[in-house]
């Protein structure tokens, strides 16, 4: 940019081709996707210290840091690198380590490894801990509540995750991913923040450690519809898929759950298995918490 390199900048908010709509929803998933690690946070709850200050302190430091490198990041890219040439790419970063520094853009490749290692670390430390929490709310099968003896980690949540991760793994296309699970992500995420203003006119004097204005969560509930709204509309068949893989939970729900009345051979089994799972794992249901 310092040698006057801006001319793929200049037109930046004219579209080189034209857009399908179709495409729209996964422009905007696509993009919420690239931003979404801040919602990884609030699942270590348990785990930070002060989390009423530290918790919202790091969500807005890390989105500031992203954000930042995001921008700086699509800059090299449009300085080096043309639009057609950005959308001929089947890995934008690699080219341009290949453009700009030759044999030495393994250096980029490595870069991006790490960066996918933090994201996955991030992701199973999360997900991890939200399926526990479940278990010990009876919402999943009890031994995924467990944590193994001396590390204290959600051992058996975390084994629980691999087979989703290893069956992601074998779509070809990340786009068709994205697609997919989206739709229903941001769906019950929208259904999940319209709690908070039901409960600020439901329950106005209960204690509140976190605690936003209410026209922040309004405008983020109508964002998400928005989007839901425009997928639906463009990609119903995709949007169609993503809700029959969300599906798939009711018969655990239904197994887990609501039918309360188990067979005494099926709830044996069930405790055969676990005890079975304690003793390979190492794994036993945590303390009971006393504050």
């Amino acid at each position: 940019m310092i040698q006057g390199n801006v001319k793929n900048l200049q037109d930046g908010f004219t579209p080189a081709i034209e857009v399908p709509p179709e495409k729209i929803p996964l422009a905007f998933y696509s993009g919420l996707f690239a931003y979404s690690g801040w919602q990884f946070l609030p699942s270590f709850t348990e785990e930070i210290v002060n989390p009423a200050r530290n918790i919202p302190l790091g969500i807005i430091i890390s989105m500031v840091i992203i954000t930042g490198v995001y921008i700086l990041a699509n800059l090299a890219y449009f300085v080096v690198l043309s639009p057609t040439e950005l959308l001929a790419s089947e890995a934008v970063a690699l080219t341009f380590g290949e453009r700009v520094m030759g044999s030495w853009s393994v250096i980029i490749s490595v870069a991006v490894a790490f960066s996918c290692i933090g994201s996955l670390n991030g992701a199973l430390f999360s997900f991890a801990r939200i399926l526990m929490v479940s278990s010990r709310e009876g919402l999943m099968p009890q031994v995924l509540g467990m944590i193994h003896v001396h590390n204290r980690t959600p051992l058996p949540a975390a084994i629980a995750t691999f087979p989703i991760v290893i069956g992601m793994l074998m779509v070809p296309d990340i786009n068709t991913l994205i697609n997919y699970l989206s739709f229903t992500r941001w769906l019950f995420i929208s259904i999940a923040v319209a709690v908070i203003p039901y409960f600020r006119w439901k329950y106005p004097d209960i204690p509140r450690p976190f605690k936003v204005p209410i026209i922040l969560p309004i405008i983020f509930i109508i964002c998400c519809l928005f989007v839901v709204g425009v997928s639906i509309y463009s990609s119903p068949v995709d949007c169609g898929i993503g809700a029959g893989i969300t599906l798939t939970g009711i018969p655990v729900y239904l197994l887990f759950v609501w039918w309360e009345k188990k067979p005494s051979w099926f709830t044996n089994a069930v405790d055969a298995v676990t005890c079975f799972l304690q003793r390979y794992l190492l794994i036993a249901p945590e303390d009971k918490r006393t504050d």
